[in-house]
């Protein structure tokens, strides 16, 4: 009896010792950042808490309040933050008021804070956690450039330079000289494979080309080089190539099949490297690579259906993350991956690990520029007008006017609001699709570099 009497009396004695000690808060209101920042910017934020538990908080017991999501993150710059007041007695409230430095690399933040004992626990509610988008200084942009070209001519909106031939050493100067003038940080050569069934260059896009680039960024100062991005043109010549070889005739048909990764059937992951990549990777040096955090920047088009490809559920994500394992084999690194949106949209297992960015393209007959967030960061891609080549029904021809440059500023004025990571101009020497910010005389330009001096003003500014 004795012995039961005394369990109980401890029992009591350790249940009262528990409520006593016991901690508790609850969110009352907050001053939170603003759904956007700018890298490094710095903000005064409060939040004000109710004592729930049965303990004082003071600061000699350690009460602090501390960053969440995930717990005690430093990437606001503010650490733990003390109580400004000696004690919070139970049932009072105490308002946390400080600054947050935001973070200097673009992206996508959460903002949560929790009371914290330190070198005790975590406890009570947590403010509503925020999603906080930090913009970057600004976006780094680059033109794509397609280099079929051999001095055509009768274009809609011609070039001002003559020859426009890849052919010509000077042509490769005078693209730089232009891409230099809008101030871009990269181009982005637009390769469509050399296809040994097809002497090995058909379709004019092969990088074997660009070695005259490469010449030409050598005669330039280190100052004033832009850099290289890959743009693999997963377009219609990829199909083409594979069938060229297997069934002996240019064509989309039968289909690149995409869960094919030996090339048994209509496939071959091997093919994408051998053809087009490794080859760029062979020809441009890595000191004049485009590089996004150490790693290099491959743009990748669409994989749409009627374009020559197949069978994507499951298998894009693994055609991927082979590709990142033969880029990192050859440079030390995984590269930096950007998709067309269709992609992600055929194949939902893609994520932001097997690829850093997505843009949506653009459309002629709805807009001129898109903006698109993928793992915390934006993209974007613009155009500043376009005319569909001649051929097909009229009624099926897309044109999206230049408007005098309006089209484009208007893109330029949402890309730079949007804080992009990365943006994509297309194309610096599109001249095919009237889609080109090459100089010209013609009557859509106002003077000959209007499009290159929009582009530099409109992306340039801090």
């Amino acid at each position: 009896m004795r012995s039961l009497i005394v369990l109980a009396l401890l029992a009591a004695l350790s249940g009262s010792a528990g409520a006593a000690g016991r901690n508790g808060a609850v969110f009352v209101k907050e001053t939170a950042p603003p759904s956007t920042l700018a890298a490094g910017q710095t903000f005064k934020v409060s939040i004000t808490l109710r004592n729930s538990g049965e303990t004082a908080w003071t600061k000699a017991d350690g009460f602090k309040l501390g960053a969440q999501s995930p717990a005690d993150n430093s990437r606001w710059r503010a650490g733990r933050v003390p109580l400004s007041e000696g004690s919070v007695k139970p049932g009072g409230t105490h308002t946390f008021t400080f600054t947050i430095t935001a973070p200097t690399e673009a992206g996508t933040y959460a903002f949560q804070w929790r009371m914290a004992q330190e070198k005790k626990e975590w406890f009570g509610q947590p403010s509503p956690i925020h999603k906080v988008f930090v913009k970057p200084e600004r976006s780094l942009y680059g033109f794509t450039m397609g280099f079929e070209v051999q001095g055509e001519t009768g274009w809609a909106q011609p070039p001002l330079f003559s020859p426009f031939d890849r052919r010509d050493p000077r042509w490769w100067d005078e693209m730089l000289d232009e891409a230099s003038l809008a101030g871009a940080d990269f181009i982005a050569p637009v390769t469509r494979g050399c296809n040994a069934c097809k002497g090995g260059d058909a379709g004019n896009s092969c990088p074997r080309d660009l070695n005259k680039l490469v010449a030409a960024l050598e005669k330039r100062p280190a100052a004033g080089r832009p850099k290289v991005a890959l743009f693999v043109d997963t377009g219609g010549a990829f199909a083409g190539h594979k069938n060229a070889c297997k069934h002996g005739q240019m064509s989309h048909v039968p289909p690149i099949d995409l869960g094919d990764a030996t090339g048994a059937g209509e496939g071959g992951q091997q093919a994408f490297w051998d053809m087009d990549m490794k080859i760029f990777y062979d020809v441009v040096p890595r000191e004049h690579l485009f590089m996004v955090g150490g790693r290099p920047v491959i743009y990748f088009w669409s994989v749409a259906e009627d374009l020559g490809y197949a069978n994507h559920k499951g298998n894009s994500s693994k055609f991927l993350a082979w590709i990142r394992a033969r880029v990192k084999e050859r440079l030390g690194v995984e590269p930096f991956v950007v998709l067309d949106q269709s992609w992600v949209a055929k194949d939902p297992s893609i994520t932001p690990a097997i690829a850093e960015g997505v843009n949506d393209w653009f459309d002629p007959k709805i807009n001129g520029c898109t903006v698109r967030e993928w793992g915390g960061r934006r993209f974007a891609v613009s155009v500043p007008g376009f005319i569909d080549p001649p051929g097909g029904p009229p009624k099926d021809r897309r044109v999206l006017p230049r408007a005098g440059g309006k089209t484009l500023s208007a893109c330029l004025d949402k890309i730079r609001g949007a804080g992009t990571t990365l943006t994509l101009l297309e194309g610096l020497t599109d001249a095919v699709e009237s889609a080109g910010y090459y100089r010209s005389k013609a009557p859509d330009w106002s003077t000959p570099d209007q499009y290159l001096d929009l582009v530099r003003a409109g992306l340039r500014q801090r």
